[in-house]
């Protein structure tokens, strides 16, 4: 079993001067994430907002983790995960210097928390999940490709959304479980129905780190590895 990635992302109104905001965020971070990318397409004027667009890619020396940025997003993604703690301290320095450097944090109209795990050598991935087949048919030696996706609302703001990818036809018989715990606001995202400060951003966090704990446990039970770090 492989934890693949962990991905944090927020969506915000976008940045009047983008180029400035991402010269003040490579200078606030240079010591951890040197390594800076433009993944913008050529051409594409900084002033020109695309909506989720990422535009600059921080990283460190191993590409292990970083940061990405565009004009109404940030993300943080750990390829080499090891701690909720460590990752959850990186989200809110990167998040306070990006406040502080103009982002309109506080109007988020959509958080989210992705744990992206991969299991190989799977024979029957409804074996080995703890999840029932929607199919009729599951015979996997004619069937290229099998996703099973399930999206729920747990609470108002907190929904999970559940991703099953197995690639039967592939020699390591891949399995994918994308576990993905985000919040949308409802309604006019000019008009948020609620303010975030950075400490109401982390609790969020945390209940949707456990939140997604707790299904992943659920799913693969007779795993110890993964997300409850």
């Amino acid at each position: 079993m492989a934890l693949q990635e962990v991905v944090f992302e927020i969506r915000f109104p976008p940045i009047e001067d983008y180029a400035i905001f991402a010269g003040a965020m490579a200078v606030s971070h240079k010591e951890h994430f040197p390594v800076s990318q433009k993944l913008e397409p050529p051409g594409l004027p900084e002033f020109v907002s695309i909506a989720g667009l990422v535009r600059h890619r921080f990283s460190g020396q191993d590409q292990s983790k970083l940061f990405q940025i565009g004009s109404d997003v940030i993300s943080v993604n750990y390829l080499q995960y090891t701690n909720f703690d460590t990752f959850i301290q990186v989200i809110k320095e990167i998040l306070s210097s990006a406040q502080n450097n103009g982002a309109k944090i506080s109007y988020a109209s959509k958080i989210g928390l992705r744990y992206i795990n991969r299991f190989d050598n799977i024979a029957d991935p409804f074996e080995f999940l703890n999840l029932s087949s929607p199919f009729t048919n599951n015979n996997f030696d004619i069937t290229k490709l099998i996703q099973v996706r399930k999206v729920d609302q747990v609470e108002t703001g907190l929904f999970l959304d559940i991703n099953v990818q197995f690639n039967s036809n592939d020699n390591d018989k891949d399995l994918i479980l994308d576990l993905n715990s985000f919040y949308q606001i409802e309604g006019n995202p000019e008009e948020p129905d609620q303010q975030w400060s950075i400490e109401k951003l982390i609790d969020w966090i945390s209940k949707a780190h456990d939140l997604i704990k707790e299904n992943f446990c659920n799913l693969v039970p007779k795993l110890e590895e993964g997300v409850e770090k």
